[in-house]
């Protein structure tokens, strides 16, 4: 091999030898440390409170209705309330009804002719169409799901209708889905009343009830409940 060819060989491995020793500098440059920028903010003092529901009447509480000298084929009311939700969060209203016999039967003492018969409490419900009853202005009587054609043994059988009997004992399929009862209340998952929704209730004496009824009472009860879940 002449000098030139031993230079020029010699010459190639000094290229490699730099192209190597670049590299190796660039790979420890790419090992050299990095600063990042960076801020935060922080949110204190935050609150997590639970809300409120609460039922109030409009008069402060609920007043009672005395439907009386009731006779057949006469309608007596609408008696509305006026119901609010005071609370925070919105709920779902139920209502339960029930009756009970005041055992209003006159002995005669009062000047009004005497009435030997008590009639049960069902069948004297029975007796009593609910002719209104309504929420917020919206007909609910389709949430009631029975009728009757009135009290056997006092009435011959006709066109059946909505009694106070079938309101008080008004039954509920569970209807969510989640294998719960809906509660037993009689009317379910009413909107919430909100700043002031009316509720209203008229009935009537059905014109069959003869004098086997005169002098005859019911008590009615009517409990208001507001729930956080509908069927609760």
């Amino acid at each position: 091999m002449s000098d030139d060819e031993s230079k020029i060989e010699l010459n190639r491995r000094r290229v490699l030898g730099g192209i190597v020793t670049v590299g190796a500098a660039a790979a420890a440059a790419g090992a050299g440390t990095f600063a990042y920028f960076s801020d935060s903010e922080a949110s204190n003092d935050n609150q997590v409170s639970a809300g409120t529901l609460d039922l109030t009447p409009e008069s402060g509480s609920l007043a009672t209705f005395a439907f009386s000298e009731v006779k057949p084929g006469a309608t007596k009311g609408p008696h509305s309330w006026t119901l609010n939700n005071a609370g925070s969060i919105d709920g779902s209203l139920d209502v339960d009804v029930t009756v009970n016999n005041n055992s209003g039967v006159d002995d005669g003492s009062s000047g009004t002719p005497a009435n030997s018969t008590d009639v049960s409490e069902s069948d004297l419900a029975k007796a009593i169409e609910v002719t209104t009853l309504s929420y917020g202005g919206a007909d609910i009587t389709g949430q009631i799901s029975g009728s009757t054609t009135g009290p056997s043994g006092y009435f011959t059988a006709g066109s059946s209708y909505t009694s106070l009997y079938d309101l008080a004992n008004n039954t509920h399929a569970d209807g969510s889905g989640d294998g719960e009862s809906d509660g037993g209340n009689d009317l379910i998952d009413l909107a919430d009343p909100g700043s002031g929704t009316d509720f209203k209730i008229a009935v009537k004496l059905r014109s069959e009830a003869g004098n086997d009824f005169q002098a005859d009472g019911l008590d009615v009860a009517f409990t208001f409940m507001l729930n956080q879940n509908g069927g609760q």
